[in-house]
């Protein structure tokens, strides 16, 4: 008699446990769905930005990085200047990481003839990078070439993308702010082909910076880096690493900045480091904050690097009866 009770008891947990896991299901999948579809619907703002990088740009000439590519290189003046179509894919918060996934998915869709990578401190290990991979989660879906990338965050990543609601979880906040219109700011304008100017003028001293001891390398990002450079030779995609202008003045270059130059170095990949220029470390009008130019900083640091290209026979620089294309 017993028996059966606890027979029934158990048949009833399941039926619970079942439909508990069903009502789970259910709303996973439709809030995810309604969380993808505010995503990818929006038209303009960062996330409409990277969903483009992502899917869209055919520009033959790509700029690369973080929130320093996006404010420091003026899409158009390049596009002008060098007769060649041009996108601004910089990201704000993108990390080295992310930057490699961006354009592992780009190269599957098609090859650009020149990028211009900004390097920022890319091969220093930080828990940082691994963590701002959220910001390419909603794209994991589609993109099996980043699952790789992606899947460094932990060994569970591939299972909890398993979830509808995962891959949104760090767009929630921004993506309400728009819908709201809550999110503005005074000192950015709109994007132009990818490159978004800051208005606002650094006030402050510079800082001088003196590392101690050296910092830790990520064997990931220097793979990730080996890897690109690698593909971009063999497939004749003209590469510049550039380590672009900061407010800041390191007494002692750090080690990770040296090894990215070294490894360029040993493959033949122009590495054009502004970091010391004193154009730049000796104007504070030129920056928004210690890491990023404004406008002004913008168009000035756009003119020195179209000059420097410019003394190269590239791709870049060939006349337009060579079939390259100019973006409309």
């Amino acid at each position: 008699m017993e028996t059966g009770k606890q027979k029934k008891a158990f048949k009833q947990f399941l039926i619970k446990l079942t439909l508990f896991g069903l009502i789970i299901f259910l709303l996973d999948y439709a809030v995810g769905t309604g969380l993808k579809t505010l995503y990818f619907k929006a038209k303009e703002g960062k996330f409409y930005d990277q969903t483009y990088a992502f899917e869209s740009t055919k520009a033959d000439l790509l700029i690369i990085g973080s929130s320093k590519a996006t404010h420091h290189y003026v899409s158009q003046k390049i596009e002008d200047s060098l007769q060649i179509s041009t996108y601004n894919a910089g990201g704000e918060g993108a990390h080295f990481l992310h930057q490699c996934a961006l354009m592992k998915s780009i190269f599957k869709r098609y090859h650009p003839k020149v990028i211009i990578w900004d390097y920022y401190s890319g091969l220093k290990n930080d828990p940082v990078t691994y963590f701002q991979l959220s910001a390419i989660l909603p794209h994991y879906e589609d993109h099996d070439e980043i699952r790789p990338i992606v899947n460094l965050r932990s060994p569970f990543e591939k299972y909890k993308m398993l979830s509808k609601i995962y891959p949104y979880n760090s767009t929630i906040i921004y993506s309400f702010n728009r819908v709201m219109n809550f999110y503005k700011n005074p000192h950015k304008g709109k994007t132009v082909k990818g490159f978004i100017p800051l208005r606002k003028t650094w006030e402050h001293k510079i800082v001088k910076y003196r590392r101690k001891e050296l910092s830790p390398l990520d064997s990931n990002c220097i793979a990730e880096y080996k890897s690109i450079i690698q593909y971009c030779k063999s497939n004749n995609i003209e590469l510049y690493m550039v380590n672009s202008p900061l407010y800041r003045y390191f007494i002692n270059k750090p080690n990770y900045d040296i090894v990215a130059r070294e490894i360029a170095d040993k493959e033949n990949v122009p590495f054009l480091d502004y970091s010391e220029d004193t154009t730049f470390i000796n104007n504070n009008e030129y920056f928004s904050d210690p890491i990023h130019l404004n406008v002004k900083g913008a168009r000035v640091f756009t003119n020195k690097l179209i000059s420097e290209i410019k003394k190269r026979q590239t791709v870049a620089t060939l006349p337009e009866d060579k079939n390259y294309s100019v973006y409309n």
